[in-house]
């Protein structure tokens, strides 16, 4: 496409109203006068989180449906679904990647990155921006070991590659063919958040009939890889006054298999399930919340270098809210080291007890780690910060035109 006004070039195969790094940094680049295209493979209607300098571009939204349905039938017409829908968002990456006054581009993930044009224009600053850990060879699918690997020989030639997790920077440079790449770390965090919002969570509950005391709270996808079946079976031991509230997309199965886990444990009505907001909602309820778990289990390399990585650990520091973690790489340093938190041994549902009756009965002390939280938080754990040194680099390196300037 010739003749695109379009500064930056964003490319996710994923949909990005679930990688709210991606929304972060289309918005801060739009904000420093930057104009953005972002290109996602969404299958659903966006969220209006954009920047008006943000052009969302989705290419899949148009023909979901269809092509959703067609896959359901066997699966031979499953993966000619998938493969149409890659050759669909590749060519429209192709596309955009082609805009003559397109200065700078991003790849977000390997799947992005293999999206952009093979060969890397020298014109253009490029960023290869890796959310997940380039699990070479652990991979179950044999397609997205093969797709790492080749986005890491395509990154030795970016300009700037941007890591989540020094961990994860420190495997890149020793492991891979990116010894010599610019890394840059950019932990996952909320963009800086002045003035916390007003609670609904507690409101919401009284709606349910619940008026506990204290509330001990998980947001995301609740799953066996966040120990829930472990933190269910730990409220037994809690104080009878707390209760433990999931909020976040919970599969039908799983969530019946921890209401037999809590109904053999006799805590039935105290384990309570919200459902999915959308993301600028989330805090809202964050807020309300005494004590939050973030505890990734380490059942792949991803999971296990996640200090910097799991954004939900951000936002609990962000609303000031005290977190229990397990002890991974890295989550002592950030976690007890900074006294916002406790880590534990997540496989042993009396550990997870120990600490919240622990924290819960210590009011002053969770104060203090509240107020710690929200400190690091405006000082150095938002995204406008941790962004900082990738943003410069950008513009430092293109002769980018701003919108509004010459």
């Amino acid at each position: 496409m010739n003749g695109l006004r379009e500064s930056v070039l964003l490319v996710q195969r994923s949909g990005t109203d679930y990688y709210p790094p991606t929304l972060n940094q289309a918005n801060i680049l739009a904000e420093a006068g930057l104009r953005v295209i972002l290109l996602d493979g969404g299958m659903a209607a966006p969220d209006s989180q954009l920047n008006g300098n943000v052009r969302l571009v989705r290419p899949l939204w148009q023909s979901a449906k269809k092509a959703l349905s067609t896959s359901r039938s066997t699966g031979m017409a499953m993966r000619a679904a998938r493969a149409w829908r890659n050759i669909v968002f590749t060519r429209r990456a192709w596309e955009l990647d082609s805009g003559s006054d397109m200065q700078a581009r991003i790849g977000y993930d390997s799947s992005g990155i293999m999206a952009l044009k093979w060969h890397l224009d020298k014109r253009r600053f490029t960023v290869h921006h890796y959310h997940d850990y380039l699990g070479y060879g652990e991979r179950e699918r044999l397609w997205s070991g093969v797709q790492d690997i080749m986005a890491a020989r395509r990154s030795q030639g970016a300009n700037l590659v941007v890591v989540p997790d020094k961990h994860r920077k420190e495997f890149m440079q020793n492991l891979t063919p990116l010894k010599n790449a610019r890394i840059e770390v950019v932990n996952n965090c909320p963009r800086r958040v002045e003035v916390l919002p007003r609670g609904r969570l507690r409101r919401d509950l009284r709606k349910l009939g619940v008026d506990a005391k204290h509330i001990v709270f998980f947001q995301g996808v609740v799953c066996s890889n966040y120990y829930a079946e472990r933190i269910v079976e730990s409220v037994r031991w809690w104080p009878d006054d707390a209760v433990m509230v999931f909020l976040g997309r919970v599969d039908e199965s799983f969530r019946r298999e921890l209401a037999v886990i809590a109904g053999r444990a006799g805590v039935s009505k105290r384990v309570i399930f919200l459902g999915h907001l959308t993301y600028k909602n989330v805090f809202s309820y964050t807020v309300d919340a005494d004590l939050a778990f973030g505890m990734p289990k380490p059942v792949s390399l991803n999971f296990k270098y996640m200090a910097g990585a799991s954004n939900k650990r951000f936002e609990y520091m962000a609303c000031g809210v005290p977190q229990i973690s397990n002890a991974e790489p890295g989550v002592k340093e950030l976690i007890d080291l900074n006294g916002i938190g406790v880590s534990v041994n997540a496989e042993k549902p009396r550990d997870i007890a120990e600490a919240v009756k622990g924290l819960l009965g210590d009011e002053k002390r969770r104060r203090t780690m509240s107020e710690k939280a929200r400190k690091l938080h405006l000082t150095l754990y938002n995204y406008d910060v941790q962004y900082r040194p990738v943003l410069d680099a950008i513009l430092g390196g293109t002769s980018l035109k701003r919108v509004g300037r010459s």
